[in-house]
Order: structure tokens, then C-alpha cells, then sequence
């Protein structure tokens, strides 16, 4: 197959494959990321026929360096091809169509007085979730959606406006699930290669109910076939308008000041708390269950902006891991013949299952192959003249049948993969240093980014003089050492408030890390890698 793609210049994009891995994180098998291959051709003025390049985009799992990443075809007996470059989710080929659907009847907007607010800033974050190209909107529901800023380009969510057209009502409205439809009705109308849904609201459609809802589990299947991205935040506010039962009035004794309820009253309320109470909680298993899971229950409007940033981590799921298809210095690539062959992406040290991949355009190494008649049309004098009129005589071969399609094996489980100790790399003298080693954020905003350790102390924690910062309330300054030394990579808590936990075990002194132990700092995961 071949199509344009939108990072580079003149492309030609081919076969798709997927392959899986079974990554070991503390002795349990992680979730196994997709991977898509796909290869490309970029002629330039001062190169016409550059060799083709191949780009993977990898799903679900842990950018590293490019160092991390090396590309090996195997039935080709030729070494592997070393990454030349990584690049982000947010700088790459597959732009989004973002719609933002948020809860607009004017008694939920100025239940909380920062609400407005709090929402414009959660859209700014929205606003840079994407790529270049991608598309933004925004709608509101009440009992009924209005579209308060049509499709464009995603920036220009950062600066759309919230606050109510009219005053609040004595009942509020909520459509949640006509927004829904609405919402997905507009992403229909788009082209990205990606779509997505943020829902902001209190979770509760029309007057509520305490019983599933079965009209929220269609809508998550519409959702889920159209393979949009979803995300849910509720924050669910206690005001008469929005359904909250009224407290009974008061009798205050003027002699004593001694406060007294009607029982009948009171018994009323507490009835109508009560069923107010599992509306909500229903409202919100109702909405988790629409966004697949994907929700958070806040409990102030500061946390809307939180749950853009969850949101946009969502979507960051992915980055594309670029390979020249051939390596002059090595003398050895791929071979470019149009055909299926299998390829090998190592990752960290690992291999994933070969997966079989169109090998177009076709393309041969300067000097190699396709010329090297010449040479024996100069060297084999008249004989070899015959034998070139007969050559400039025969027809032109057929054009070759498209490749069929890629088919890939199942992935085959994996065991829990051993504990990895560090190694290391003679210098040819006295000295030894690590060869690589990675410290991955697996939680936060800035979620699967990854820092390059040094050698000596590097330092975990909030500071900006720190070379793994960390924006997490829960953490001190300098709330972690971790010392690259001859003898590997060790780590010790630098006296912090909350401690430093390794795969779950708080430290007590300095203790030495292997590849793929998890890091616990304030409420924030990091990963250990080592090659």
C-alpha cells in the first residue's frame, strides 16, 4: 500500500505490521505494546534515490534513547540497524480530533465560583495534546448541546470562554448522553487518524437514577467501535438546582439557643441524602463505564486541570522509533525487493517477535546489483556486445503483483522475564561504567518521558538542581539519590518526609536497583532501565 505521509516529504508508505511484547516489570508480565512498521522513501535535489527508511511506531510501550533500539532482519544473516531517532506522540504523524464535552447548565458552572475558570485552563491543556494538524471543538449540554466553538485547529481551544449566557434555574438540565451523541456525531465529520472525547461534568444525565444505565453502556459501545479515546471527570456539586436534597429549617429556643428539627422533617431529609448520594455514586459508575474506565472523581474544580493532564497522558500513548534502511558505514541494510521479510525490532536488550514486512520501495546499495553488466560489457569486448544487443532487445518485465497482505502470528505469552543486573562495558583500562541506564516516569504529566542517568549522584525530587524533577506535592526537594558506581547502580532515600519505596518495600539504607524496578516518591512511579 502506499500513501502520503504527513511528517515527511515525498513518501511512500507500506505494509502495517504488528507484533507484541511481554515486557517484565517486578516479576509481572506488563501490558504488551502494538507495534506498526512502516517504510518510506524521501528523494531530495541532491539525492534522487536515497535508500528507503523504516519508522515504528510503538503503541503501549516506554520511549527510550534512540541507543535503545536497533532493527534486525533475519534471513538476511546482515547486522542490525541502529535507531537514529525517537520521536514524541505530540510531534508526530497521527493527528486527533479532540471534542470536548462539558456539563453547561449555569447551576453546575457557578456552583463553584473557580469553575470557569478552572475549565478554560483545563482547555489550554487540551489545546497542546496533539500534533500538528490536529483538530479541536467544544460543546456544551444542558437540555440541549450547543457547539461553543466549532472544529479548527486544536490551539485554538486555549482562549474559548466558559462562563454561562444566563443566570442559573430553579432545576438544572443535564442531556449527558444527547451531548454524547452530538459529540460523536461532529468527530464523524472529521478526518484525523485519531479521535477522542474529554467529558467534564457531574456524571449525572437527566434527573439521575440509582440503577445502571443501559443507555450509557450502548453509547460506550458506539464509542468503543469507533475506536475514539475517551476520558471522563466529574465533580459533582451539592446544590437544591443540581438535585441535592434541601436541609429542614431550624427552631432556635431564644432562652437556651438550643437547636431543634422536626423529627418527621428531618427523617425526610435524611431519606432524600441518602438517595442523593447513591444517584451520584451511580452517576459516576455510570460514567466510568461510558469512557471505558477512564474517569476521575474530583473533589474540587482545581483538579479539572489535573484531569486534562490525565487526559492529554492518554493520548500520549505512543512514539515512532526511525531506522535508515541502510547503513553505510556497516556497508549493510535491508533488502529493498518489494517482498515480505521478517524483521526484528529489539528493544532495551530485548526482542520482539519477527513480524513480516513489505520491503518497498525497491532499492539496491550504489555499486551493488542492478549496474555491474557494465563492467562485463567493458571487460568481455565483442562477445559480450552480442550479449548486450540481446539485453537491449528483451522485453520489459512484467510489473510485480501487489505483496499480499501482511499476516502476523499471534504472540506467543511470555514468562516473567529474570531479574536484570545492571552491565557493564570495559574501557580498556582500569575503569568500568554502566553502559546505559534510564529513569522512566510511569505516572504524572509527564508520563512514558525518560531521563539519561549520569555517572555519580543523581538526584530525584522537586528541584530544579535535580536531574530526575518531579512535580509532586507529596515529595521533598532532593527526595532521592541514585549513584552510578563501578559496581552498578544503587539507590538510598536523602532523608525525606515520606520515604522511597522499591517495588513496594520502603528503603531503610542504600540498596541496589536491577532493570525494571519501580520507584515510589510521594505518589509519583518512576521505572529503573539498564542496558
Amino acid at each position: 500500500m502506499s500513501t502520503r505521509s504527513p511528517w515527511r516529504g515525498r513518501a511512500a508508505r507500506a505494509a502495517v505490521g504488528v507484533a507484541c511484547l511481554l515486557l517484565a516489570a517486578t516479576g509481572v508480565a506488563a501490558a504488551a505494546p502494538e507495534l506498526r512498521f512502516t517504510t518510506a522513501q524521501e528523494p531530495t535535489d541532491q539525492d534522487k534515490n536515497p535508500a528507503p527508511t523504516v519508522t515504528v511506531t510503538v503503541i503501549g510501550g516506554t520511549a527510550l534513547a534512540p541507543e535503545a533500539f536497533v532493527l534486525r532482519q533475519t534471513d538476511s544473516g546482515k547486522p542490525g540497524i541502529k535507531a537514529t531517532r525517537v520521536i514524541r506522540y505530540a510531534e508526530g504523524p497521527d493527528p486527533v480530533a479532540i471534542a470536548v464535552l462539558v456539563q453547561g447548565d449555569p447551576a453546575w458552572l457557578t456552583g463553584r465560583k473557580e469553575l470557569v475558570g478552572a475549565l478554560e485552563t483545563a482547555l489550554g491543556t487540551v489545546a497542546a495534546a496533539g500534533p500538528p494538524g490536529s483538530q479541536g471543538l467544544v460543546l456544551v449540554y444542558r437540555g440541549d448541546v450547543e457547539v461553543r466553538h466549532p472544529p479548527g485547529p486544536l490551539a485554538d481551544l486555549k482562549g474559548v470562554t466558559m462562563a454561562p449566557k444566563d443566570p442559573a434555574g430553579p432545576k438544572a438540565e443535564r442531556d449527558l448522553a444527547g451531548g454524547v451523541r452530538r459529540a460523536i456525531a461532529e468527530l464523524d465529520k472529521l478526518t484525523t487518524p485519531r479521535k477522542a472525547l474529554f467529558i467534564i461534568g457531574d456524571g449525572i444525565d437527566g434527573a439521575g437514577s440509582t440503577t445502571p444505565s443501559g443507555t450509557m453502556r450502548d453509547l460506550q459501545r458506539q464509542l468503543a467501535e469507533k475506536q475514539i479515546v475517551t476520558f471522563g471527570a466529574a465533580l459533582q456539586i451539592d446544590a437544591p438546582a443540581l438535585g441535592a436534597p434541601t436541609p429542614p429549617p431550624v427552631k432556635v429556643d431564644p432562652r437556651t439557643g438550643e437547636e431543634t428539627y422536626d423529627p418527621v422533617l428531618e427523617d425526610a431529609y435524611l431519606a432524600r441524602e441518602s438517595e442523593w448520594r447513591k444517584l451520584k455514586e451511580q452517576a459516576f459508575a455510570d460514567l466510568r463505564v461510558l469512557v471505558g474506565g477512564q474517569a476521575q472523581k474530583l473533589t474540587s474544580a482545581a483538579g479539572v486541570d489535573s484531569a486534562a493532564a490525565a487526559f492529554a497522558s492518554a493520548l500520549d500513548d505512543r512514539f515512532y522509533v526511525s531506522f535508515p534502511g541502510f547503513d553505510a558505514k556497516l556497508g549493510a541494510g535491508f533488502t529493498w525487493d518489494g517482498k515480505d521479510h521478517p524483521l526484528v525490532l529489539r528493544v532495551d536488550g530485548q526482542d520482539l517477535p519477527a513480524v513480516q514486512v513489505a520491503m518497498a520501495p525497491r532499492w539496491s546499495a550504489p555499486g551493488s546489483g542492478g549496474s555491474s553488466w557494465w563492467i562485463w560489457l567493458l571487460v568481455g569486448g565483442g562477445a559480450l556486445a552480442v550479449v548486450g544487443g540481446v539485453v537491449a532487445t528483451r522485453k520489459k518485465p512484467a510489473p510485480l503483483p501487489p505483496p499480499p497482505p501482511v499476516v502476523v502470528a499471534p504472540p506467543v505469552p511470555a514468562g516473567p522475564a529474570p531479574r536484570q543486573k545492571t552491565m557493564f562495558v570495559g574501557m580498556g583500562d582500569d575503569s568500568v561504567f554502566p553502559q546505559v541506564g534510564w529513569m522512566v516516569y510511569m505516572t504524572g504529566p509527564k508520563k512514558h518521558r525518560f531521563v539519561k542517568l549520569r555517572p555519580g549522584t543523581n538526584k530525584i525530587g522537586t528541584g530544579s538542581n535535580c536531574e530526575v524533577v518531579v512535580d509532586d506535592g507529596f515529595m521533598s526537594t532532593e527526595h532521592t539519590l541514585v549513584l552510578m558506581m563501578p559496581e552498578g547502580y544503587w539507590i538510598q532515600d536523602n532523608n525525606s518526609t515520606n520515604g522511597t519505596f522499591v517495588n513496594d518495600e520502603k528503603l531503610a539504607t542504600k540498596q541496589e536497583l536491577f532493570d525494571n524496578d519501580l520507584i515510589l516518591v510521594g505518589k509519583t512511579v518512576l521505572k529503573f532501565k539498564s542496558t
